[in-house]
Formats: C-alpha cells, sequence, structure tokens
C-alpha cells in the first residue's frame, strides 16, 4: 500500500512540475505569409526554431519559403506552418546542435545552398531521381554547400565549434563579399576561390570601378537569392565569353537584363521594364551563363 501511494505521488509530481517546465522550455508559433511577400513573425535565432507542420498548399521548404535571418523567422511564398520555438536557454551545446537544410539542383547548373564547413554537412537523405554522390553531384567547397546535375537532397548542418579567428574571417567573406584583392591576376584562374574558373564567369563588386568588397560566379552557376549582399551592386566584370542574366527579385522573378561585358557603374545602366530606375543596388538574383 505503501508503495503504491509513493508512486502516485511519483506521478502527481511529474504531471505538476515536469511537463510544466517542459512546456515553459518551447512554444508553438504558426507563422503565415498569404501572398508572395516575406512575412517574420518574431525574432529567433535559427537553432530555436524547428518546422513542426505545414498547414498551406503551398510548399514549406527551408531556405526557399521559409526560414530564420537577422529579423528572426520569416515566411513568404504562400508557406503557412506551425514553427515550435525552443527557449533560448534550452538550446542544444553548440557541439551538438544542427539542422537540416534542403538543397535542390533542379538542372543541370551548379546550386549552392548555404556558406559551410566540409566537416560541418552530412547527406540526411535523397529526394530526388537523379543520384546524388559526393564529390560528383554534391559537395562543399569555398563557397558553400552545392549540388548540380538535378541532386536534390536533406542534408544535416551541425553547427561551427571552436573560436578559430582566421577561419571565423573566412566564414565571414563566405557568407557575403570577398575581401578586395589588389594583387589578385585578371581574369581569375587556378585555384583561386576553389579554382574552375577555365570556362568563364563574372565577377560582382559593391562599389563602381570593380572595387570595394565582390564575390565571383562560374559560368553555370546561379544564386536564386542573393542573402545580406541583395540589392547591393553597383559594378560587374565579365569573363571568358560568359553571359550575365541579373533579375531585380529573387528566383529570378521580376525585371531581368542580360550582358556580356563589363559594367563598370550600374548607375549608367537602366532598368529597361522601368525606366526610372538603374540597376545600381537593385540585382536580388543571378544566373551566369
Amino acid at each position: 500500500m505503501r508503495l503504491n501511494t509513493f508512486l502516485r505521488f511519483l506521478g502527481v509530481a511529474f504531471v505538476f512540475l515536469v511537463i510544466p517546465a517542459f512546456s515553459a522550455a518551447q512554444q508553438s508559433v504558426t507563422c503565415e505569409a498569404n501572398n508572395e511577400n516575406r512575412k517574420y513573425c518574431g525574432s529567433y535565432n535559427p537553432d530555436q526554431v524547428r518546422l513542426d507542420r505545414q498547414i498551406s498548399g503551398s510548399p514549406c521548404i527551408e531556405g526557399r519559403t521559409w526560414g530564420v535571418d537577422r529579423e528572426g523567422l520569416w515566411v513568404e511564398q504562400g508557406c503557412r506552418a506551425v514553427f515550435i520555438i525552443r527557449g533560448r536557454d534550452d538550446r542544444p551545446d553548440s557541439s551538438e546542435a544542427q539542422q537540416n537544410i534542403t538543397c535542390e539542383a533542379n538542372n543541370e547548373n551548379r546550386k549552392y545552398c548555404g556558406t559551410y564547413d566540409p566537416d560541418q554537412v552530412r547527406l540526411d537523405r535523397q529526394i530526388s531521381s537523379s543520384p546524388c554522390v559526393e564529390g560528383r553531384t554534391w559537395g562543399v567547397d569555398r563557397q558553400g554547400l552545392w549540388v548540380e546535375q538535378g541532386c536534390r537532397a536533406v542534408f544535416i548542418i551541425r553547427a561551427r565549434a571552436g573560436h578559430d579567428h582566421d577561419r571565423d574571417r573566412d566564414d565571414r567573406d563566405r557568407r557575403g563579399w570577398w575581401d578586395p584583392e589588389p594583387d589578385a591576376t585578371w581574369p581569375p584562374r587556378d585555384d583561386w576561390h576553389g579554382g574552375r574558373w577555365e570556362r568563364g564567369g563574372a565577377c560582382f563588386y559593391k562599389d563602381p570601378g570593380f572595387s570595394g568588397a565582390f564575390f565571383c560566379l562560374r559560368r553555370g552557376e546561379q544564386r536564386e537569392s542573393l542573402g545580406d549582399y541583395g540589392g547591393k551592386i553597383s559594378s560587374i566584370r565579365v569573363f571568358g565569353d560568359a553571359r550575365v542574366m541579373v533579375y531585380d527579385e529573387r528566383d529570378f522573378r521580376g525585371a531581368s537584363a542580360s550582358l556580356d561585358r563589363d559594367r563598370p557603374d550600374l548607375h549608367d545602366w537602366r532598368v529597361r521594364q522601368k525606366p526610372d530606375h538603374t540597376w545600381n543596388d537593385r540585382i536580388s538574383s543571378i544566373s551566369v551563363q
């Protein structure tokens, strides 16, 4: 009898103490985008947020129609979903924290899906009929995680560990602009910033006159979204018979234009579909062919 009473006491204690504490450590948030525009639903860190369930007909795909950036949790393009938000004090240790991202190449061209170190990335599951083979159709280079040749897959991304300041600097470069390199040869060649420049490509600069911070893309590469450096391009340099397509909206939408020569100042390049505007600080997605 005493044992049964003790067990009942433990059960009551669990209900009143443990379960409320667990519930307080996380909450559910419904975030809904009822049109193409991006909507924010709270300021959280990426490792606090997990998709619980999609409630829209439009797909909710991390990094494409929902994500977490400096302003917080966002959804767009009709994504409506319920998200689990962990408390800031309930986040996993940085050495164990991880997230899942979906990276999809819908054609032969290489696509990048985030800037990570090789030891952070592990293939979770392939979701395409085309094979996802590390080193052949997916991998991680100095610009981050990439897929190509129709590979579509879900990857597990582990958090970075340690405080190597040189690597932190490299990470910042890969996430956004590269630092100016006055001694670099032109056009790019050999193993400069990951190599494979012999096919041609283009470089995109933050300031006019091919100056300031910059980044480059090879022929066959594209960026459906430019992240923190979207809308900040002021000059473009083209090499190796490449042709550049630029768009003033993400996902290769909106006004567009092409060029196969250098543009030292985008203030001088007008948007054909919007004659009152120039392409300076207006580019939001890019394809290099």
